[in-house]
């Protein structure tokens, strides 16, 4: 899920992070602006006390295949991502995902099945904050997303979604990994705890793109 992000929204990115007291990194105009963001390309990324320009996605020597997320609710007893969720955690500061989702379209001799995309942003026009974590490497640094059970209304479109740091919970979530374990202990984060439905329903709309 979540393949695709809306990274397009620079002068509000760069007041998130204002707000957040977090200096933005000098070659953070080089960053260009994309609403239709992938895997293998960079964007800015917040870390503890600090921004990074990182490439999405990780290629461990075991897999065959680059990996772009991790699940939230399990990630601590991966090996592969245990240890940056404990000590290097980010956010991934966007305007909004993209899904995919198959429904019947009329094409004149009957319904034939098509993707429909669907556009997911904050219905404030704020940027939003994807959990992550990430790995040192080289030239740049890596880093997947974390991604948890869809929610209300967002479920109907897929069953996976990112998992969405407050902006109220940012830097507790970066620099205090005891106080935000994974699965979350707060109803801030908690996985299926009624008031993260509500947060998440409250906060996020939904557009049908195509």
């Amino acid at each position: 899920m979540c393949g695709r992000l809306n990274v397009s929204d620079h002068t509000g990115i760069r007041q998130l992070m204002a707000d957040l007291g977090m200096p933005l990194y000098p070659e953070f105009n080089q960053v260009k602006a994309n609403a239709d963001f992938r895997p293998t390309q960079l964007t800015l990324s917040a870390v503890a006390g600090n921004t990074m320009a990182m490439q999405w996605g990780i290629k461990p020597s075991w897999s065959k295949s680059l990996l772009i997320n991790a699940k939230s609710e399990t990630a601590h007893e991966k090996k592969t991502f245990a240890h940056a969720l404990n000590g290097q955690r980010c956010l991934i500061p966007c305007d909004g995902w993209y899904e995919w989702k198959a429904e019947d379209s009329d094409q004149g001799k009957g319904k034939a099945t098509r993707k429909r995309q669907y556009g997911f942003t904050s219905k404030d026009n704020k940027p939003l904050l994807m959990a992550g974590i990430w790995f040192e490497h080289s030239p740049s640094a890596q880093f997947v997303t974390l991604t948890q059970a869809a929610v209300g209304d967002l479920a109907t479109i897929h069953n996976r979604m990112p998992l969405l740091i407050p902006e109220s919970a940012a830097l507790d979530w970066l620099n205090h990994a005891e106080k935000l374990r994974v699965p979350a202990e707060t109803d801030l984060i908690a996985h299926n705890h009624p008031a993260t439905a509500h947060w998440y329903e409250s906060q996020i709309k939904i557009e049908k793109i195509n």
